[in-house]
């Protein structure tokens, strides 16, 4: 039995499987370009080789991925924010018969005549399908393997199972498709049910993130903390038609209960925070429609398994014990083996998982480990805070204390009476010695492509700033 995936994801029907601008393009039409692409790559190439797809999010980037996949070639997904050096430094490290980008996108498909139909490379389901890369938080991208049962895996047990993602449902994706959190919600996730999707190519931004979502009117929207946030202030300020939304997805980084409770009051409309990762390519952990709760991860998705381990003795922890997160499923990157650890530190209560940071980024205060996750979400909590990220700062006498970096919802804010009312809610709301002792207001904080915080700049921005003078408020 060929295990190609892409049976599972590529049909014929008049059904509209994108809207892209003001263009609709049918599964007849997408099946018919598949064909073209794939005809013209194995032209060009032969079975096994691989190519490098560098697009914006655009219906090319549908017939190219499964042209490739259907011609049995390898595609890179590579990310369209990286650098000239990045670049030069990955096709150096991984080579490619092929580079397929914005620019040369235009002359292929020109060149890409031939639509006859042809049977899909034979392979088994286990065998190598697409490489994706991880977004960087420590700054370096690593290359993520996936094989053809992956994306079927993902599509089940998250998709249907979880959010119960159906042929009726028009989805729409902040995040991009060389993201594995958007390559699910914009392309395998809609495709394996037979539903529709809306592609942007542009950057995402508030204005037409929301811009869309009033035109073309999706049922399900996947957005990002960060992004969330900002387009809660642009709602508060200015009522838009989001009506057509049955359900949020939220991925990327922890969403803070404050964002998720805001939301809610503004557009009746859940977002469902979860946790996933590049290595198995979607979300593993995430709340449900009928339950969703702030500051919580939620439960497993169907097909997965998770364990709390001490960092230390790597045995599994109690309930309500801090430990490190492991996860194992059949979509996990087979280089990762049985269990893979995720690096993010976890408490699990009864069903559910609570997000308390990365393994390096968590704060030793007094001897305690400190989630910097609870303390941002005290923090934005406040109601003259867009965005936060806490590390670990430094006394005169060498002693760690957390420091928190905000962004303001208004400038005009960035006042010492700010900086004490922010601290004065941390002391009363949260234990001894978790407030922030210093608070340094920022223009933004650094993020990688994905809108996850990189908490490593965060350090070098401490390690090169002068001495904090520290606030005294008890």
């Amino acid at each position: 039995m060929n295990g190609n995936c892409f049976k599972d994801f590529i049909r014929k029907s008049p059904h509209t499987a994108i809207f892209y601008k003001d263009n609709i393009i049918t599964y007849d039409e997408l099946y018919k370009n598949v064909n073209r692409y794939s005809n013209l790559l194995l032209k060009r190439l032969t079975h096994g080789d691989h190519i490098a797809i560098q697009l914006s999010d655009s219906p090319e980037y549908f017939y190219m991925f499964w042209g490739a996949i259907k011609a049995g070639i390898i595609p890179y997904l590579y990310s369209t924010m990286l650098d000239d050096k990045d670049y030069e430094d990955l096709y150096k490290k991984y080579p490619v018969k092929l580079i397929i980008t914005d620019d040369s996108i235009s002359q292929f498909d020109t060149d890409a005549v031939d639509d006859s139909d042809h049977s899909p490379f034979e392979t088994k389901e286990t065998d190598l399908c697409f490489y994706m890369f991880s977004s960087g938080t420590t700054g370096y991208i690593k290359r993520i393997p996936h094989q053809h049962k992956d994306i079927a895996f993902t599509a089940i047990n998250y998709a249907k199972k979880t959010i119960n993602l159906n042929s009726y449902d028009v989805t729409f994706s902040a995040a991009k498709l060389f993201f594995a959190y958007g390559f699910g919600n914009s392309m395998t996730f809609p495709l394996y049910v037979g539903g529709s999707t809306i592609l942007m190519s542009e950057p995402s931004t508030v204005k037409n993130t929301l811009d869309v979502i009033e035109k073309y009117n999706p049922t399900v929207y996947f957005g990002v903390p960060t992004l969330y946030a900002s387009q809660i202030r642009s709602l508060k300020a200015n009522k838009r038609t989001l009506n057509s939304l049955r359900v949020c997805i939220s991925a990327g980084e922890s969403l803070p209960g404050k964002l998720l409770i805001d939301w809610v009051e503004l557009t009746d409309v859940p977002i469902l925070d979860g946790i996933g990762s590049t290595e198995a390519l979607h979300i593993f952990i995430t709340n449900r429609h009928e339950s969703f709760l702030p500051n919580c991860s939620g439960r497993l998705v169907p097909g997965y398994s998770a364990k709390i381990m001490n960092s230390i003795t790597k045995e599994d922890t109690p309930d309500d014990e801090v430990g490190d997160l492991y996860i194992k499923g059949g979509s996990l990157c087979e280089y990762e083996g049985e269990w893979m650890s995720t690096g993010d530190m976890y408490v699990k209560k009864d069903s559910n998982f609570y997000y308390q940071g990365r393994i390096n980024d968590m704060l030793k205060i007094g001897g305690v480990w400190v989630s910097p996750a609870e303390i941002e979400s005290k923090i934005i909590e406040h109601e003259d805070v867009l965005e936060v990220g806490v590390i670990l700062g430094y006394t005169d006498d060498g002693l760690e204390k957390p420091k928190a970096y905000v962004v303001l919802n208004d400038v005009s804010k960035d006042s010492v009476t700010t900086k004490v009312s922010i601290k004065r809610k941390c002391i009363n709301e949260l234990p001894a010695n978790h407030y922030p002792h210093w608070i340094e207001f920022v223009d933004a904080l650094p993020k990688t492509a994905t809108g996850k915080l990189r908490r490593h700049i965060l350090r070098v921005w401490q390690a090169f700033s002068p001495p904090d003078s520290n606030l005294d408020i008890h």
